[in-house]
């Protein structure tokens, strides 16, 4: 029996190592239907999700206005008594604001521009391959010619159907009577829901330290004390990398849309809400963003003028220096501290998964992954007494 003992413990290590392998090869041979039957049980909580959420955004203003009430009239008896209440009216009119600028200037006057370019959308492509001709002609290239060339016919080469496009985009655009504001609130959630998860978010923040008292209370009743004490520095932690990235990039979104719409509008760039307004979204997505929206809007201004395209990459690069080196350093100072590499590999990632939702919340949650990752590391370095840094060998070990 003894001797049994012996050799089962000699071979146990390879029996962990063998069973952790076949997890792993099932985990990933499953990844997706895992990640699907996940997606699925949560999507029974989306009400809850959306409180929370809808808590977590409010509760930055709410943060920064009750801050300014301690510090500047925590003299005024009334003010201070009631610091929380007032805070979280005033945060909920700011958010309720910018919420109607949205839905009521902006988002109706890009939509239009959407649906016009859309239902003219076959002048639209005759007008760019004539801007492409007189462009090339002005550089003294000879290009083959183009004005045999229409939409219908070019999109034809490819095997594609003309009219169905054109079918299909608009009723993404337009929907089936009900409108495109109606649509925007199916894609994410019920209106139902959304009431709902107001209120939830009102009773959260309300009470906002009791319930991060019972979380504190759970976390040490359940785990060992070193593990809760870990996790909840950990927390706090991904906390501040999320309001300190969401709210600086909503503060950078305004002004880069603010400064895209002035100047655009100075210097006579059409389509210039729908051009300003992607400028401004596509702060929230890393290289991929910016990117996107110089190929999408000088593609489209060359359909009406090249020399307005010229003018927009012109514009949108000198506010994309002045962002990228006054305006982001300014507010959100080194809120990941990520290498542009992960930051490139996350958005692909949780895009992957998440889809566009994934791609915003990408660079946060990769930077929490990160400062995890990194101190479980440098702790097990620390244990084993080594420094490595990029010089060191196998011969400095």
């Amino acid at each position: 029996m003894d001797k049994f003992k012996d050799e089962l413990a000699k071979i146990r290590s390879w029996l962990i190592l063998v069973a952790f392998g076949g997890l792993v090869i099932l985990i990933v041979d499953n990844f997706w239907p895992l990640v699907d039957t996940v997606k699925q049980l949560l999507s029974y909580l989306d009400v809850f999700f959306y409180g929370i959420i809808m808590a977590f955004l409010v509760n930055i203003p709410m943060s920064f206005i009750e801050d300014k009430i301690d510090k500047y009239l925590k003299n005024v008896d009334f003010i201070n008594k009631h610091h929380r209440g007032i805070s979280l009216f005033l945060a909920v009119i700011i958010v309720a604001l910018f919420v109607t600028v949205m839905f009521m200037i902006i988002m109706p006057e890009t939509f239009d521009s959407i649906i016009r370019i859309i239902t003219n959308l076959g002048n639209i492509f005759n007008s760019f391959i004539d801007n492409i001709e007189n462009l090339l002609a002005y550089l003294h290239i000879d290009p083959v010619s183009l004005n045999d060339l229409d939409l219908e016919t070019f999109l034809n080469s490819f095997g594609l159907d003309y009219a169905s496009i054109i079918s299909m985009v608009t009723n993404l655009i337009v929907g089936t009577g009900t409108g495109t504001i109606t649509q925007l609130i199916n894609v994410g959630g019920t209106f139902f829901d959304l009431i709902i998860g107001f209120f939830i978010c009102l009773y959260l923040l309300g009470s906002k330290e009791a319930f991060i008292r019972q979380g504190k209370k759970l976390l040490f009743a359940v785990l060992p004390k070193d593990i809760a004490k870990k996790a909840l520095y950990y927390l706090s932690q991904t906390d501040d990398i999320f309001k300190q990235f969401v709210g600086g990039k909503f503060i950078e979104m305004i002004i880069v849309g603010i400064l895209m719409y002035i100047t655009l509008s100075i210097f006579g760039v059409p389509y210039v809400m729908l051009v300003a307004t992607m400028c401004a979204l596509a702060v929230f997505i890393p290289y991929f963003g910016a990117l996107a929206i110089t190929i999408i809007s000088v593609l489209l201004l060359l359909s009406v003028d090249p020399v307005k395209a010229l003018v927009f990459f012109v514009i949108y690069q000198v506010i994309q220096n002045v962002d990228g080196n006054l305006i982001y350093p300014k507010i959100m100072g080194n809120a990941t501290g990520l290498h542009a590499v992960w930051i490139l590999v996350s958005v692909f990632f949780f895009g992957g998964i998440f889809g566009p939702f994934g791609m915003l919340i990408a660079v946060p949650l990769t930077a929490c992954l990160y400062m995890f990752i990194s101190d479980v590391i440098h702790e097990k370095l620390r244990k084993k007494d080594l420094e490595i840094t990029d010089k060191t060998t196998y011969n400095d070990i």
